[in-house]
Protein backbone atom coordinates (compact mmCIF):
# COMPACT_ATOMS: atom_id res chain seq x y z
CA UNK A 1 0.00 0.00 0.00
CA UNK A 2 3.06 2.67 0.54
CA UNK A 3 3.91 1.84 -3.24
CA UNK A 4 1.00 3.60 -4.18
CA UNK A 5 0.81 6.24 -1.92
CA UNK A 6 4.31 7.29 -3.26
CA UNK A 7 3.35 6.78 -6.31
CA UNK A 8 0.59 9.55 -6.20
CA UNK A 9 2.33 11.72 -4.57
CA UNK A 10 5.19 11.60 -6.93
CA UNK A 11 2.42 12.17 -9.93
CA UNK A 12 0.88 15.01 -7.84
CA UNK A 13 3.62 16.94 -7.41
CA UNK A 14 4.63 16.88 -11.40
CA UNK A 15 1.02 17.73 -12.16
CA UNK A 16 1.18 20.85 -9.73
CA UNK A 17 4.95 21.29 -10.91
CA UNK A 18 3.66 21.37 -14.54
CA UNK A 19 0.07 22.99 -14.51
CA UNK A 20 0.75 25.29 -11.50
CA UNK A 21 3.90 27.06 -12.17
CA UNK A 22 2.75 29.78 -14.96
CA UNK A 23 0.43 30.33 -12.02
CA UNK A 24 2.57 30.14 -9.16
CA UNK A 25 4.81 32.82 -10.93
CA UNK A 26 6.17 36.32 -8.96
CA UNK A 27 5.25 39.58 -10.52
CA UNK A 28 8.41 40.38 -13.05
CA UNK A 29 10.02 43.76 -13.34
CA UNK A 30 11.02 44.00 -16.79
CA UNK A 31 12.24 47.50 -16.99
CA UNK A 32 13.06 50.47 -15.09
CA UNK A 33 14.55 54.36 -16.63
CA UNK A 34 14.95 57.03 -14.74
CA UNK A 35 16.27 60.46 -16.28
CA UNK A 36 16.46 63.68 -15.35
CA UNK A 37 16.08 67.06 -17.86
CA UNK A 38 15.16 70.60 -17.31
CA UNK A 39 14.72 70.19 -13.63
CA UNK A 40 12.28 67.40 -14.29
CA UNK A 41 12.33 63.69 -13.61
CA UNK A 42 11.10 61.63 -16.42
CA UNK A 43 10.43 57.87 -15.15
CA UNK A 44 8.93 54.88 -16.84
CA UNK A 45 8.89 51.33 -15.71
CA UNK A 46 7.38 48.27 -16.68
CA UNK A 47 6.29 44.97 -14.77
CA UNK A 48 4.41 42.04 -15.89
CA UNK A 49 1.89 40.85 -13.26
CA UNK A 50 0.18 36.89 -13.08
CA UNK A 51 -3.38 38.01 -12.39
CA UNK A 52 -6.05 38.99 -15.24
CA UNK A 53 -6.02 42.34 -16.47
CA UNK A 54 -9.52 44.16 -15.13
CA UNK A 55 -8.78 43.06 -11.50
CA UNK A 56 -5.78 44.43 -11.73
CA UNK A 57 -7.22 47.94 -13.30
CA UNK A 58 -9.65 47.63 -10.43
CA UNK A 59 -6.77 47.54 -7.79
CA UNK A 60 -4.63 50.17 -9.37
CA UNK A 61 -8.03 52.51 -9.42
CA UNK A 62 -8.94 51.85 -5.89
CA UNK A 63 -7.72 54.86 -5.05
CA UNK A 64 -8.29 54.87 -1.23
CA UNK A 65 -5.82 51.77 -0.61
CA UNK A 66 -3.33 52.35 -2.82
CA UNK A 67 -1.10 52.93 0.59
CA UNK A 68 -1.82 49.00 1.14
CA UNK A 69 0.56 48.32 -2.24
CA UNK A 70 3.28 50.57 -2.24
CA UNK A 71 5.80 50.94 1.14
CA UNK A 72 6.87 54.32 -0.23
CA UNK A 73 2.65 55.73 0.33
CA UNK A 74 2.00 56.80 3.78
CA UNK A 75 -1.70 57.12 2.74
CA UNK A 76 -3.41 57.69 0.07
CA UNK A 77 -6.91 59.48 0.42
CA UNK A 78 -9.64 60.42 -1.90
CA UNK A 79 -10.78 64.19 -1.66
CA UNK A 80 -13.48 64.40 -4.05
CA UNK A 81 -15.00 61.54 -7.13
CA UNK A 82 -14.84 58.18 -6.83
CA UNK A 83 -12.58 55.08 -7.39
CA UNK A 84 -12.37 53.48 -10.58
CA UNK A 85 -13.30 57.06 -12.06
CA UNK A 86 -12.51 60.66 -12.31
CA UNK A 87 -11.44 62.24 -8.80
CA UNK A 88 -8.70 64.02 -6.85
CA UNK A 89 -6.46 62.57 -4.64
CA UNK A 90 -3.98 62.90 -1.98
CA UNK A 91 -1.19 60.97 -1.55
CA UNK A 92 1.69 61.01 1.30
CA UNK A 93 4.58 59.51 0.50
CA UNK A 94 7.64 58.38 2.18
CA UNK A 95 10.53 57.11 -0.42
CA UNK A 96 13.93 56.70 1.29
CA UNK A 97 16.86 55.71 -0.37
CA UNK A 98 19.76 53.86 2.12
CA UNK A 99 19.16 56.48 5.45
CA UNK A 100 17.59 59.51 3.21
CA UNK A 101 14.16 59.74 3.69
CA UNK A 102 11.81 62.67 3.19
CA UNK A 103 8.16 63.17 3.37
CA UNK A 104 6.06 64.45 0.58
CA UNK A 105 2.49 65.30 -0.16
CA UNK A 106 1.26 64.81 -3.81
CA UNK A 107 -2.25 65.61 -4.82
CA UNK A 108 -3.14 64.87 -7.89
CA UNK A 109 -6.60 65.14 -10.47
CA UNK A 110 -7.41 61.78 -11.75
CA UNK A 111 -9.36 59.95 -14.86
CA UNK A 112 -8.85 57.49 -16.99
CA UNK A 113 -9.07 57.86 -20.28
CA UNK A 114 -10.86 56.58 -23.46
CA UNK A 115 -8.23 53.57 -23.72
CA UNK A 116 -8.51 52.58 -19.57
CA UNK A 117 -5.34 54.46 -18.94
CA UNK A 118 -4.85 56.01 -15.21
CA UNK A 119 -3.66 59.56 -15.68
CA UNK A 120 -2.76 61.65 -12.96
CA UNK A 121 -2.10 65.49 -12.90
CA UNK A 122 -0.55 66.97 -10.02
CA UNK A 123 -2.28 69.77 -7.95
CA UNK A 124 1.42 72.10 -8.21
CA UNK A 125 -0.36 74.55 -5.22
CA UNK A 126 -1.42 71.25 -2.96
CA UNK A 127 1.64 69.57 -3.65
CA UNK A 128 5.28 68.79 -3.09
CA UNK A 129 5.77 69.24 -6.70
CA UNK A 130 5.69 71.91 -9.07
CA UNK A 131 3.89 69.74 -11.57
CA UNK A 132 3.48 66.48 -13.53
CA UNK A 133 1.82 63.87 -14.98
CA UNK A 134 1.66 59.97 -14.88
CA UNK A 135 0.08 57.69 -16.82
CA UNK A 136 -0.21 54.03 -15.81
CA UNK A 137 -1.49 51.51 -18.51
CA UNK A 138 -2.55 48.03 -17.71
CA UNK A 139 -3.18 45.69 -20.60
CA UNK A 140 -3.71 42.21 -20.65
CA UNK A 141 -0.25 40.30 -21.92
CA UNK A 142 0.23 37.62 -24.84
CA UNK A 143 0.63 35.27 -21.99
CA UNK A 144 -2.92 34.07 -20.87
CA UNK A 145 -3.41 35.44 -17.50
CA UNK A 146 -0.54 37.67 -17.24
CA UNK A 147 -1.24 41.76 -17.57
CA UNK A 148 1.53 44.33 -18.58
CA UNK A 149 1.46 47.51 -16.56
CA UNK A 150 3.41 50.13 -17.87
CA UNK A 151 4.10 53.51 -15.87
CA UNK A 152 5.40 56.73 -17.36
CA UNK A 153 5.99 60.08 -15.45
CA UNK A 154 7.24 63.46 -15.44
CA UNK A 155 7.86 64.84 -11.88
CA UNK A 156 9.27 68.47 -11.27
CA UNK A 157 9.96 68.22 -7.49
CA UNK A 158 9.54 71.30 -5.66
CA UNK A 159 12.51 70.47 -3.26
CA UNK A 160 16.10 69.73 -3.87
CA UNK A 161 17.66 66.93 -5.01
CA UNK A 162 21.43 66.40 -5.60
CA UNK A 163 21.57 66.87 -9.25
CA UNK A 164 24.53 64.33 -10.09
CA UNK A 165 23.29 61.50 -8.03
CA UNK A 166 19.17 62.13 -8.12
CA UNK A 167 18.60 59.83 -11.28
CA UNK A 168 20.31 57.07 -9.89
CA UNK A 169 18.91 57.73 -6.17
CA UNK A 170 15.24 57.73 -7.81
CA UNK A 171 15.81 54.65 -10.11
CA UNK A 172 17.13 52.82 -7.00
CA UNK A 173 14.04 53.81 -4.64
CA UNK A 174 11.68 53.03 -8.14
CA UNK A 175 13.37 49.21 -8.14
CA UNK A 176 12.44 48.32 -4.76
CA UNK A 177 9.61 50.12 -4.33
CA UNK A 178 8.58 47.77 -7.24
CA UNK A 179 10.19 45.13 -6.03
CA UNK A 180 7.21 44.70 -2.82
CA UNK A 181 4.59 46.81 -4.47
CA UNK A 182 4.63 44.53 -7.86
CA UNK A 183 4.13 41.45 -5.35
CA UNK A 184 1.44 42.99 -3.43
CA UNK A 185 -0.74 44.41 -6.17
CA UNK A 186 -0.16 40.56 -7.95
CA UNK A 187 -1.41 39.25 -4.34
CA UNK A 188 -4.75 41.87 -4.34
CA UNK A 189 -5.50 41.32 -8.33
CA UNK A 190 -5.78 37.05 -7.69
CA UNK A 191 -8.58 37.82 -4.53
Amino acid sequence: MERPVREYLRGLAATLLLFGASYCQAAQIVEVQVEQADGAYHIYFEILVNAPRDRVHDVLSDYENLHEMSPGIISSELLSGEAGGDAKIDIRLKPCVWVLCRKMRKVSMVSINAYGGIVYKTVPESSDFKGGKEQVIVKASQTPGQTRVTYNASLVPDFFVPPLIGSWLIRKHVIRNLEVSSKRLEEKARL
